[in-house]
């Protein structure tokens, strides 16, 4: 079915967090819409109606997610 929308900032806080402990193995560091892309690829993310979500609103929300767990000192 894919990741629903109440589930998906859960989802994204925790890639973020496998990228901050090093989970993934990277030639270099990686940037947030970098990642991002990467999730869209991997993860089959909904909207309520279950369609598939638009490449750019997932980058745009891994953006405001990484901007909240800064300000939140969770990275």
């Amino acid at each position: 079915m894919g990741i629903l929308p109440q589930y998906r900032k859960e989802v994204i806080k925790d890639i973020i967090l496998w990228k901050k402990s090093r989970y993934f193995i990277e030639e270099k560091p990686t940037s947030h819409k970098a990642l991002a892309q990467w999730a869209y690829l991997h993860f089959d993310f909904r909207t309520p109606e279950h369609k598939r979500l638009a490449e750019s609103t997932i980058i745009q929300e891994f953006g405001e997610v990484w901007r909240e767990m800064k300000v939140a000192g969770e990275i």
